[in-house]
């Protein structure tokens, strides 16, 4: 994502009070702002501030009040004639230097006017210097000597003075120099205590960040916030270019899209399983095979930007054995889907989801031949239809953390084992962080099921917790790590079924191009049943593909 340039603007910075003695501000000076952005920065400050030495005499205050009459007049070089004669006899005038200060900026001077704050700052006690360290910041900044610049700001920052406007500062310089970390932190203290104007800049900068991190949602809600902040400032020539700027950004995102996406992995599985009917543990077949994966998907979406988004789309998941003996064990499942997303750019968002599931199974044509028997054949006949409802509810609590919480249900249909058909109640709570760090990318998940099967030895109550990271190494791999742990029982089974189930992962995604990759992945998992016989196993996979999106 790069950031739009913007034409040429205009931003007053008004400077908080100087604690204890009047401030205001006397000029406007124009400086680059990152990539492309220009600044016109208000920055200067001229206190009534007594001089360190003893009172200068009326003749010295008679001198400084004809320079600041020349100077409002825009007559600089006479107000610095007045003011070198008036600091000859008076050299720590701390009035006179500042205006002198000013008179050199505003004549675009900056050498002379750093010299003269530099002095300043020699001639005030260190709680009273903020304003002249915010001004060598402006002037450094300027001069694109950033790193200074922020040194600058940060004492000034740090001395209570005008601190919006130097976090501001701090955040730009931040942003430009690729520490999208401390940018972060200084546009949120803009976002929370500036007024409508810098809150729009900051907006906008925090969306740059989030695009820059790959995390799209969060990005297209700020600049959404830039553009509905700037329209709180209808005079302000800065925040209408913010907000054509914001707009040209979410563009994309005032358009119906399509989406789509294929993987295709061939893997060994060490003990293949059928398709599990929900959280439980599906029956393994205690047979290992190489085995292939085939995952695809298509879809359209309406734009974000509306109140009510509604994304369509339709998923294919298949797999082939390649061994004889688990024929009976190949699936390919069918899954159509719509979601009704409410406001899906705001801080909370919700919506309603209904999904359909129609899935076929490689079974003996023959009823006397069993799961494993490689001499039979096969054909592939319906073997479940699913249909669920639900509704779901998404916020950020904090910077860079995601909530959803899932409620639904689910009505199956098991052709191949009518004693599984019945109802589920889910729930799900999923959150997900990310830190400074690109090594530290959290999730956690907690699950419920509660499933109706019509065999009272199906029917179980499951929990599950699950927990995973991902290690972004670069700006092309990608490894997530996963474990999740299951625990479920079966309270009308005959025998007081209980299952605990431990499964993790290790995935790794290398990007080729914007569309193509390389996907690899090998797991582990392993069941303990209290009916050790019949469900207890162990499971590995492993193995890598590639995959494509749209």
């Amino acid at each position: 994502m790069r950031v739009i340039s913007f034409s040429k603007v205009s931003l007053i910075l008004m400077i908080r009070k100087y604690r204890r003695r009047p401030s205001r501000v006397l000029a406007c000076l124009q400086m680059p702002w990152a990539l492309s952005f220009l600044l016109l920065t208000c920055a200067t400050v001229s206190r009534t501030t007594h001089a360190i030495e003893s009172h200068p005499g009326i003749s010295s205050e008679s001198m400084y009040s004809e320079a600041v009459l020349a100077f409002n007049k825009k007559q600089s070089s006479e107000a610095l004639r007045i003011l070198d004669e008036l600091l000859r006899t008076s050299p720590n005038h701390v009035e006179a230097l500042e205006l002198k200060a000013l008179t050199l900026k505003s004549q675009g001077d900056d050498r002379n006017s750093l010299d003269v704050y530099n002095r300043l700052i020699r001639l005030k006690p260190d709680k009273e210097r903020g304003p002249y360290h915010f001004e060598l910041g402006v002037i450094l900044n300027r001069q694109k000597k950033s790193d200074i610049a922020r040194v600058q700001f940060e004492k000034a920052l740090a001395l209570g003075f005008n601190e919006t406007v130097s976090h501001l500062f701090l955040g730009m310089i931040g942003f430009s120099n690729g520490d999208l970390n401390a940018s972060r932190v200084h546009f949120r203290a803009v976002e929370s205590q500036g007024n409508a104007e810098m809150q729009t800049v900051a907006h906008y900068y925090l969306g740059m960040i989030h695009f820059k991190e790959g995390n799209g949602s969060s990005g297209t809600h700020e600049m959404n916030l830039a553009r509905t902040t700037a329209k709180d400032s209808p005079d302000s020539k800065m925040a209408s270019d913010i907000k054509l700027a914001a707009e040209k950004v979410l563009a994309p995102f005032r358009n119906s899209q399509w989406f789509a996406s294929i993987t295709a992995i061939g893997q060994y599985d060490s003990n293949i399983a059928l398709i599990p009917s929900g959280l439980a543990s599906a029956q393994a077949s205690n047979k290992g095979t190489p085995n292939t994966l085939l995952n695809a998907g298509f879809g359209r979406m309406s734009p974000p930007v509306d109140d009510v988004q509604w994304v369509a789309s339709y998923r294919f998941s298949g797999n082939k054995t390649l061994s004889a003996e688990t024929k009976a064990y190949d699936f390919a499942s069918n899954t159509p889907s719509l979601f009704l997303n409410l406001s899906p750019l705001s801080p909370v968002t919700g919506g309603i989801k209904l999904e359909g599931n129609l899935t076929f199974n490689n079974q003996p044509t023959s009823s006397t031949a069993t799961a494993n028997d490689g001499t039979a054949t096969y054909r592939f006949t319906k073997y479940s239809t699913a249909y669920e409802a639900g509704t779901y509810l998404r916020f950020e609590p904090a910077t860079r953390f995601l909530v959803q919480l899932d409620l639904g249900m689910r009505k199956q249909t098991n052709y191949a084992d009518p004693g599984l058909t019945g109802t589920s109640l889910l729930a799900k709570a999923n959150i997900r962080g990310a830190s400074s760090s690109k090594l530290l990318n959290p999730a956690l998940t907690v699950s419920y099921e509660s499933n109706r099967a019509s065999n009272p030895d199906s029917k179980y109550n499951s929990t599950g917790i699950g927990a995973s990271n991902s290690f972004r190494l670069s700006a092309s791999d990608t490894v997530t790590a996963s474990l999740d742990y299951l625990a479920s029982t079966y309270p009308a089974h005959a025998l007081l079924r209980a299952d605990k189930n431990i499964s993790g992962r290790v995935s790794l995604i290398h990007v080729f191009t914007p569309k193509w990759s390389f996907l690899a992945d090998v797991s582990y998992t392993t069941n303990t049943s209290s009916i050790a016989n019949s469900f207890s196993y162990s499971r590995m996979s492993g193995g890598a593909g590639i995959g494509w999106s749209l």
